[in-house]
């Protein structure tokens, strides 16, 4: 909140309602509802988990041993990798999205960031920040199995 110019929570919302009027709550859910989604669905975390799990499961099969809480720390590992190869780019565009007006990145559409964002760093500036993110999801997704 500080470090956008606001002396408290309550001045950001008075300034933007003034500013942008409800509709500036909600700047950056566009690209936020389908990468929250591909994030949370079996076809990402669970199903990166589930492939993993099923390689270490076989190996450790064929010589007789069993599947180890470490294992497990690695396929959910691998799953959140999975995950947020997928949803980094929607969490970026949500990021910039909330952020534009303090940003040098300022355009009006979803559309607009996204083509800024591929021309200024090409396809590899859709992940920037990506190892962040992996430094909070993969802890986190370890509780999920």
């Amino acid at each position: 909140v500080q470090t956008l110019g606001f002396s408290s929570p309550l001045a950001a919302v008075r300034r933007t309602i003034a500013g942008e009027g409800i509709r500036g709550f909600y700047r950056g859910i566009f690209p936020t509802v389908p990468g929250v989604w591909a994030y949370n669905s079996a076809l990402m975390v669970f199903a990166g988990f589930n492939v993993a799990m099923g390689a270490i499961k076989t190996h450790r099969n064929e010589h007789g041993q069993l599947v180890s809480l470490t294992d497990i720390a690695v396929a959910s590992t691998l799953g959140s990798l999975l995950a947020g190869t997928v949803t980094q780019p929607f969490d970026l565009l949500r990021v910039r999205a909330q952020i534009q007006h303090s940003s040098r990145f300022v355009q009006s559409t979803t559309l607009q960031t996204l083509r800024t964002i591929v021309r200024v760093g090409g396809l590899r500036g859709l992940y920037r920040g990506f190892s962040l993110t992996m430094m909070r999801e993969a802890p986190a997704n370890l509780f999920y199995f």
